[in-house]
């Protein structure tokens, strides 16, 4: 049975050793997994940035085309020919 504890041995001139013994612990996670889990992470992150970037650049465009579509009506509001 693992008791998850690190110890450390007393030397007989009084001095600790200087590494733990980490035998009796589990691993959370090996560096391969770790490794892998942050890729992932990494890759869902870009993906996200990309989607969200594409988005507002197709909401900018939606604008952009509706008014200038509406200038001439816009213009014809303001500055009625009758005036001028």
């Amino acid at each position: 049975m693992m008791d998850d504890n690190v110890y450390r041995e007393c030397l007989a001139n009084g001095t600790w050793a200087k590494k733990g013994n980490y035998s009796q612990c589990q691993e959370i996670l090996n560096e391969e997994k770790k490794s892998k889990l942050h890729y992932h992470i990494a890759v869902i992150i870009n993906y996200l940035g990309h989607c969200i970037s594409l988005g507002a650049l197709l909401v900018a465009f939606i604008l952009f085309m509706r008014l200038r579509w509406m200038k001439p009506f816009w213009t014809d509001l303001v500055f009625p020919e009758e005036v001028m």
